[in-house]
């Protein structure tokens, strides 16, 4: 029995996913202009981020919307 059940809308929430990370001074410029997904094999084509280049980069540059935080 897997682990974790795949939603049936797993599309859909990715879609969301990459089109709020378009949005961020991070993501934005690695995704080439993409602004969402519409398969899986769309997703799988996204490269992945190292960590280390993650880890060099401010919490604001990673946020959709960092004006709405309320920073501490």
């Amino acid at each position: 029995m897997p682990a974790y059940k795949t939603p049936d809308n797993l599309v859909e929430l990715l879609d969301k996913v990459v089109g709020s990370a378009s949005r961020t001074a991070f993501y934005g410029p690695r995704l080439s202009g993409s602004t969402g997904i519409a398969t899986l094999d769309e997703f799988r084509a996204i490269a992945p981020t190292p960590l280390s280049e993650f880890r060099e980069r401010a919490l604001r540059d990673t946020l959709a919307e960092p004006r709405n935080v309320d920073w501490i």
